[in-house]
C-alpha cells in the first residue's frame, strides 16, 4: 500500500506556521496555570506536529496534566489529542489510539460537533497507517457530513479531512477519486488563502497524476508546490515534491536533472527525518541507476537502502522493548503507592473504631465486646480477601509483561535473520559486478529488489500464509538457479485447505538457504530441492525439505575446513525464536536426518517441521 500524508485537525493552526522559537519564549515566560498557559502549549504542539520531537510530547502531558488541575474539559480534549499525534508519528499506535479515544469519548459527552470531528478524524488516520482502509473511509467520510451539516463547510478542518480521504483513495489506487478530493481542498486553501493546504494539494495532485503515467500535468502542480514550499519553508513536504519531480523529469529523458532532484530529496528527507520518503527514493534511485547501466551506483544504493532500512527497523524494535519495561515498571509503582495509601485508610479506619469502643464501653460492655469481635473478624476476612484479588491482579500483570517481552525479543531476533539474508544476496550482486556480467546482474538486481519488497513487507508480521511464504520461497529459489547450473526444485501443497495455514515468518529460509548453499552448491551433477506441506493423521501441519546435495556430514567438514563461523547464524536464531514460541501456546517440533542410500553412502538432508494447524 502507498504511504500517505495524513493531516491531524485540532485547530486553526494546522495548516497556519508560526515562529516556534517565539512562541516557546511566550509560553515559559508565562507562569501562571490556567486557560491561557493551556492553549498556548496546545497551540504549540499543533505547529510542531509533525517534527516528532520528544519535547512535543512532554509539553502536551504538561497542558493534560495542567487541565485536569483546573477543571478545564476543552484542555483534555485537545491536549489528549495532542498527546495521540506524537505517539502516533513515533509509530506507538497502541498509545496514540489511546488517547484519541479518550479525546473522543470526552467530546462526545459534551456533544461537542469540532473535537467530535477531530476525534474521527484522528481514529480514520490510525487506521490507515495500520492498513485498515475499509474502516478509515466511512469514518472520515461521516466526519466530512458532520461538518457540512452543521455550516462548517468551508473551514481549514474539512481542508485536512478532504486532504485525508484524498489519500485513503491513492492508498487503494483509486487516484481518480483521490484527484478530484484533492481539488476540492486546493479550491477550499485557495479560498481562504492557506499557503501550507495549497502546498500539501498541489504535492498530492502532483503525485496522483505521476502515478497515472500523465507527467506533463504532474509536472505543473509539483513545479507549483515546490515553489511555495521553498519560499514558505515547509521542508515537511519539499523532500516529497523533489522526488515526484525526479520521476517526471526521468520519463521526460532529462536523466541528469531527475538524479539530482532524486538525492535533493534525500539531503532534505535526512534533515526532516522523513524515512518513508528516503526508503521510496532510494528505491527508485537504485532503479534509475540500473537502466542507465551505472550498476556501481546501483549497487552503492542498494547498501545505502539496506542501511535505513535496518535503522528504521531496529529503532521500531528498541522502541518496543523500552515501552514495555516502562509500562512494567510504572504499573508497579503505582500498585505500591495504591497499596499505602489502603494501608494508611486502615489504620485510620482502626483508630476510629477504638475511640468509639472507648466510648461505649460504660454502656455496653458485653454487649460491645461481642458485636466488636464480630465485625473485626467479617473485617480481616474481607482484607485478606481484597489483598488476595490484588495479588492475582499482580500476577496476571506479570504474565502479560512477560508476553510482550517475548514478542518483543521474537521480533528483535527476526530483525537480525533480515540483514543476514540481504547479506547473502548482495554478494552475489558484487561478484556478478565484479566480473562484468551485467545482464545478469541487472536480471538478479531486479528479482533481489522484488525479494527484498516481499521480505520487508513481512517485517512487521509475526505470522505468514503458506501461500506467501511460497511466493517468497519461489522467488528466493529462482535467484538460485540464475548462479547454480543443473539446480531445479519443486514446492508442493498436498491437501489444499492449507492454503491459508499460517506458519512463523522466515521459518523455511535458514533451512532452505543451507539446502542449497551448503548442501547443493558442492554438489556435481543434478540438483534437486523438494518442499512438500501436508496434514498428518495427528491433524498437523507436516513440513518437509529435502535436497540430493553433499549430506550433513560433508557439509559440516567443509565449513570447518574453511573455518565458516557464520553458517550457522540463521539456523540459530530460528531455533532461538522456535524456543520463545514454543514457550506460549503452540508447539513446533525440527527433525534434521541425512539420508543414506543402500551402500550407506550419503545422498542428501531432510528436515521435517511438525505443527499444530494454525488460522489468522
Amino acid at each position: 500500500m502507498k504511504k500517505i500524508v495524513l493531516l491531524f485537525i485540532l485547530t486553526s493552526y494546522c495548516f497556519g506556521q508560526s515562529n516556534p522559537k517565539d512562541a516557546l519564549k511566550k509560553i515559559n515566560s508565562y507562569s501562571k496555570k490556567d486557560t491561557v498557559k493551556v492553549e498556548m502549549i496546545v497551540d504549540y504542539c499543533v505547529a510542531n506536529t509533525f517534527s516528532n520531537s520528544a519535547k512535543v510530547l512532554k509539553m502536551a502531558q504538561e497542558a493534560y496534566v495542567i487541565s485536569k488541575e483546573i477543571k478545564y474539559t476543552l484542555g483534555e480534549i485537545r491536549s489528549l489529542n495532542c498527546i495521540g499525534n506524537s505517539y502516533y508519528q513515533q509509530a506507538i499506535y497502541d498509545k496514540a489510539i489511546a488517547n484519541y479515544t479518550k479525546a473522543l469519548s470526552i467530546a462526545e459527552k459534551l456533544k461537542d460537533t469540532k473535537n467530535i470531528v477531530i476525534g474521527k478524524n484522528n481514529l480514520g488516520n490510525l487506521y490507515v497507517r495500520t492498513n485498515q482502509p475499509e474502516k478509515a473511509l466511512p469514518i472520515l467520510k461521516e466526519a466530512d457530513s458532520i461538518l457540512v451539516e452543521s455550516g462548517q463547510e468551508f473551514t481549514q478542518t474539512r481542508a485536512a479531512i478532504l486532504t485525508n480521504i484524498g489519500g485513503l483513495y491513492s492508498s487503494l489506487k483509486k487516484h481518480k477519486e483521490a484527484i478530484e478530493y484533492h481539488k476540492k481542498t486546493l479550491k477550499l486553501c485557495e479560498k481562504l488563502k492557506i499557503s501550507f493546504g495549497i502546498a500539501i494539494a498541489t504535492c498530492n495532485i502532483g503525485e496522483e497524476y505521476v502515478l497515472l503515467q500523465d507527467y506533463k500535468t504532474a509536472f505543473g502542480y509539483l513545479k507549483k508546490s515546490q515553489l511555495l514550499s521553498e519560499k514558505e519553508g515547509f521542508d515537511n513536504f519539499l523532500g516529497k515534491n523533489y522526488k515526484n519531480i525526479g520521476v517526471v523529469l526521468w520519463h521526460q529523458n532529462k536523466k541528469e536533472e531527475a538524479f539530482e532532484y532524486l538525492k535533493k530529496a534525500i539531503v532534505v528527507c535526512e534533515k526532516t527525518n522523513e524515512q518513508n520518503v528516503i526508503i521510496e527514493t532510494l528505491e527508485i534511485l537504485q532503479q534509475y541507476y540500473a537502466e542507465s547501466n551505472d550498476y556501481k551506483n546501483a549497487f552503492l544504493t542498494s547498501l545505502k537502502l539496506k542501511k535505513v532500512n535496518h535503522s528504521v527497523i531496529s529503532i521500531e524494535k528498541q522502541k518496543a522493548v523500552s515501552e514495555i519495561n516502562t509500562k512494567y515498571e510504572t504499573e508497579k509503582k503505582q500498585n505500591h503507592i495504591v497499596s499505602l495509601k489502603k494501608d494508611n485508610d486502615i489504620a485510620n479506619l482502626e483508630n476510629k473504631r477504638q475511640k468509639s469502643i472507648v466510648l461505649s464501653l460504660s454502656l455496653f460492655i458485653l454487649s460491645l465486646l461481642i458485636f466488636g469481635y464480630f465485625i473485626f473478624n467479617r473485617f480481616k476476612i474481607k482484607k485478606q480477601n481484597e489483598l488476595l484479588k490484588l495479588q492475582l491482579l499482580e500476577a496476571e500483570k506479570t504474565i502479560i509483561a512477560e508476553k510482550k517481552a517475548s514478542q518483543s525479543e521474537l521480533k528483535a531476533l527476526k530483525s537480525q535473520m533480515n540483514p543476514h539474508f540481504f547479506f547473502n544476496a548482495l554478494n552475489t550482486i558484487q561478484s556478478y559486478i565484479a566480473t562484468n556480467e551485467t545482464e545478469e546482474a541487472t536480471d538478479y538486481l531486479n528479482k533481489f529488489s522484488k525479494l527484498t519488497r516481499i521480505i520487508l513487507e513481512m517485517t512487521d508480521k509475526n505470522w505468514i500464509t503458506i501461500d506467501e511464504e511460497i511466493k517468497m520461497q519461489t522467488l528466493y529459489l529462482n535467484l538460485q538457479k540464475t548462479r547454480l547450473s543443473n539446480f531445479d526444485f519443486q514446492i508442493n501443497i498436498k491437501n489444499n485447505s492449507i492454503h491459508n495455514a499460517t506458519i512463523p515468518t522466515m521459518l523455511l529460509q535458514p533451512y532452505i538457504e543451507n539446502a542449497v548453499i551448503h548442501g547443493l552448491s558442492h554438489k556435481l551433477g543434478k540438483r534437486n530441492l523438494w518442499v512438500n506441506f501436508e496434514i498428518n493423521t495427528k491433524n498437523q501441519l507436516k513440513i518437509e525439505i529435502k535436497d540430493n546435495g553433499i549430506g550433513l556430514t560433508k557439509a559440516n567438514e567443509i565449513n570447518q575446513k574453511n573455518a565458516n563461523k557464520n553458517t550457522s547464524f540463521a539456523t540459530k536464531a530460528t531455533l532461538e525464536r522456535l524456543e520463545i514460541i514454543n514457550r506460549n501456546d503452540l508447539k513446533i517440533a525440527i527433525e534434521t536426518n541425512e539420508l543414506f542410500d543402500d551402500n550407506e553412502k550419503s545422498e542428501g538432508t531432510e528436515i521435517k517441521i511438525t505443527m499444530d494447524l494454525r488460522y489468522e
